[in-house]
């Protein structure tokens, strides 16, 4: 099912670790990372026994049915930018996976063009309010294991070079510091923007385990353990509370977009071949929890564990469309409720919910 979803959200980072490091004296780790329960206990997690590609034969059907629909219609020539979109290409990529489609037959050109995320990876430099949500929908592309076989044929090396130099320099948290010469307009504090910064932070600094990031002069892999901290927060108080932008057919949206990174990425054994953070060195000596001395394993175990509770917070989220969506015959399916969030676009129609293709396909006929 969540294979299913991930395809819906335009939400893997491919590339050397060269980065060029601020003089910034990093924060005290031990308040960055808040003690939490991740930080190096004396047992690894036990392993989720999950299963992320079981799903029932008809929702299955309606799967493909939606994937061969959009891949069987050639993108429009112009506007070019537009057809090399994050959610475009990542739907395109899981029809060629399943061999429903070829790229070259949804494709004149399937390279992507090195100008086609310009305007995203401007947001990100610029810390510009969404830019959290560039950083997850470039993840979502660059994590597809169609984009690691096929590598620099789909992403050429000049666009990985400034997606991987976006990521290092980029801001995942409000206490770090400013980079000079930028006003970072991004919000931090609402439900949404709270787990997307924090997913972003965790799966970037997994996969540069060993880069110094710009703006704290970190290691990846300390950057890691601190989203996990973050994470581990958000994820209980949903599972206790549930959710504060309750039943919006906005925001749950955000929320799936970075549960089902977490949920695919986070514990899997081939996105972090090396495991993360094996090796790794970090300067601070005066840290005596020494998380980036840890065993490769260690982080793998942080990684399935975070996945795994990913997966329960998704089913809450889940149910609450289930039980919230009216179904009509001949009707499109509406999220039909109060929300604790929306927008005036969203309640005029079914179709413009941004839930609509979930309901759809988990409820609907396809």
């Amino acid at each position: 099912m969540y294979t299913l979803l991930l395809v819906l959200f335009g939400i893997v980072i491919i590339g050397s670790s060269s980065s060029h490091a601020v003089a910034v004296s990093p924060p005290s780790h031990k308040e960055e990372t808040l003690h939490h329960r991740y930080l190096l206990p004396s047992e690894p997690l036990p392993p989720s026994n999950s299963n992320l590609t079981t799903r029932p034969e008809w929702q299955e059907r309606a799967y493909i049915t939606y994937l061969q629909a959009v891949c069987s219609r050639r993108p429009s020539a112009r506007p070019v930018a537009g057809n090399y979109q994050p959610r475009a290409i990542l739907v395109r990529l899981e029809c060629d996976r399943r061999d429903l489609v070829p790229l070259s037959e949804q494709y004149a050109q399937w390279s992507i063009p090195p100008t086609a995320w310009d305007a995203k990876l401007e947001r990100v430099r610029q810390l510009r309010d969404t830019a959290d949500f560039d950083v997850l929908e470039m993840l979502a592309v660059l994590l597809h294991p169609q984009t690691r076989d096929r590598g620099e044929t789909l992403i050429p090396s000049v666009l990985m070079d400034q997606i991987e130099s976006a990521l290092l320099q980029f801001k995942y948290y409000y206490t770090d510091p400013a980079p000079q010469n930028k006003t970072d307009g991004m919000w931090y504090w609402t439900e949404n923007h709270v787990v997307c910064f924090a997913v972003s932070e965790y799966l970037v600094g997994r996969l540069y385990p060993d880069s110094v990031f710009d703006v704290t002069g970190w290691t990846g892999i300390r950057h890691a353990v601190r989203a996990a901290g973050r994470l581990d927060a958000w994820l209980t108080h949903r599972s206790r509370f549930g959710f504060s932008e309750f039943h919006s057919d906005v925001y749950y949206m955000k929320d799936m977009q970075a549960l089902l990174l977490l949920a695919h990425h986070a514990g899997s054994n081939t996105t972090f071949a090396d495991g993360g953070g094996a090796n790794s060195n970090d300067d601070d000596d005066d840290d005596d929890s020494n998380d980036d001395e840890a065993p490769a394993t260690y982080y793998q175990s942080i990684g399935q564990d975070l996945a795994r509770r990913a997966e329960m917070v998704l089913d809450i989220l889940f149910l609450d469309l289930a039980l919230h969506t009216k179904l009509t015959d001949g009707a499109d399916p509406m999220f039909g409720s109060t929300h604790g969030r929306s927008y005036t676009k969203d309640k005029v129609a079914p179709v413009k919910q941004d839930t609509f293709e979930v309901t759809a396909i988990l409820f609907g006929d396809g």
